[in-house]
């Protein structure tokens, strides 16, 4: 998990250089898209990834964490295109 924690801190590192999009959930109101939750119906964001990870231990694996990251980035591009 240590190699995780590293790759997760990059992602969040480069995220927050260009402009901290993916370091909290969505909030749909404060974003003015209503329709959020009804075509991302599993919302993942890279604060989550690691709160799972360091206080909740939710993620034991690696594989584990290789599923949640693409997520976050996943659901931003299946919004942004279907929207």
């Amino acid at each position: 998990m240590d190699k995780c924690m590293q790759i997760l801190k990059f992602l969040r590192d480069k995220d927050i250089a260009a402009g901290s999009f993916f370091q909290e959930p969505v909030d749909p109101v404060a974003h003015g898209i209503t329709t959020y939750h009804q075509i991302i119906t599993n919302p993942m964001d890279l604060g989550t990834v690691q709160t799972k990870i360091m206080i909740n231990s939710e993620i034991h694996s690696p594989d584990q964490f290789a599923g949640l990251v693409p997520l976050v980035f996943g659901n931003a591009m299946q919004f942004n295109v279907g929207s």
